[in-house]
């Protein structure tokens, strides 16, 4: 009875005391006690979609409101990821460059940090007919590749019959070198005077190392058997290198190669040519 006395005596409520509809929350400028039904259909979502984005601008953090909006990226961009060796280097633009015409964006680009150090390769003889000369490509020159063109030089010259005087001139065009052409150029009259050897020698002393063949010597006198070495490809070794001075002063001849032979190989084999029946070969093949 208590209950129902307090609730029949509760004062009614007014209109200001009334909670306020959703809609009139969202929406408080779009509701009017006369507004007709449709013109309130037709409007509501706009007023939605405007509440929306204000309350998910009020919940942003304030330092991505202080920035802005990102802006999008082009749909015609096409650059390339940035490669882990590259460096990012701004090109000169139209306002540095004095140019309007030739206008570049700052891009990435990769430049060397460090030059090219490499020591100069060795030439090749290249000579696959015997028809034609053997070609030096460029490169450095050492008495080694120089034995093997004039070896295949001295084909060359006998398959196709060439006179002794005519050596020279046949084969300064197989010379790929351009510092070689440019001495060849500026003394061609001197150079195809020479003859064969001359030819040759001139070729040692102008593109080979200095004191080249003081080193090959030196070279040879070190070449020393060990006693894991075996004595014929030891010996075929040390003749190979006595081959390169061929055209020096400093050649060895038989008996001075005999002697550094027996000077420079192992102890067994030294005790084995003390023999007497070794000591009496003369010739050196044997």
């Amino acid at each position: 009875m208590r209950s129902r006395s307090r609730l029949s005596h509760a004062p009614p409520r007014t209109p200001e005391d009334a909670p306020p509809c959703v809609i009139e929350t969202i929406f408080p400028h779009c509701l009017s006690p006369l507004t007709p039904l449709s013109k309130l259909t037709e409007s509501i979502p706009n007023q939605l979609a405007n509440a929306l984005a204000d309350n998910h601008t009020t919940l942003s953090s304030p330092m991505s409101a202080s920035l802005g909006p990102k802006p999008k990226p082009s749909p015609h961009s096409t650059s390339p990821p940035l490669p882990a060796h590259a460096s990012r280097t701004h090109l000169p633009t139209s306002s540095s460059s004095g140019s309007s015409s030739n206008a570049y964006d700052p891009a990435y680009s990769h430049f060397p940090t460090t030059m090219d150090c490499t020591c100069p390769t060795i030439a090749t003889v290249l000579h696959p007919s015997l028809k034609q000369a053997p070609i030096l490509t460029p490169s450095k020159l050492t008495p080694a590749i120089l034995l093997k063109w004039e070896a295949g030089c001295l084909q060359y010259f006998k398959k196709k019959n060439i006179a002794n005087t005519d050596h020279v001139t046949k084969v300064t065009g197989s010379l790929q070198d351009e510092l070689i052409q440019d001495w060849y150029l500026s003394n061609a009259d001197e150079i195809e005077a020479m003859r064969w050897p001359n030819f040759l020698a001139t070729m040692h002393s102008r593109w080979l190392e200095k004191n080249w063949e003081d080193k090959m010597l030196t070279e040879l006198i070190r070449m020393r058997q060990r006693d894991d070495d075996c004595f014929e490809h030891w010996v075929v070794n040390l003749q190979k290198q006595n081959a390169l001075l061929r055209r020096s002063s400093l050649h060895m001849e038989d008996d001075s190669l005999h002697t550094q032979i027996t000077a420079n190989a192992c102890k067994e084999v030294c005790i084995t040519c003390n023999k007497l029946a070794l000591k009496n070969i003369c010739n050196f093949k044997e």
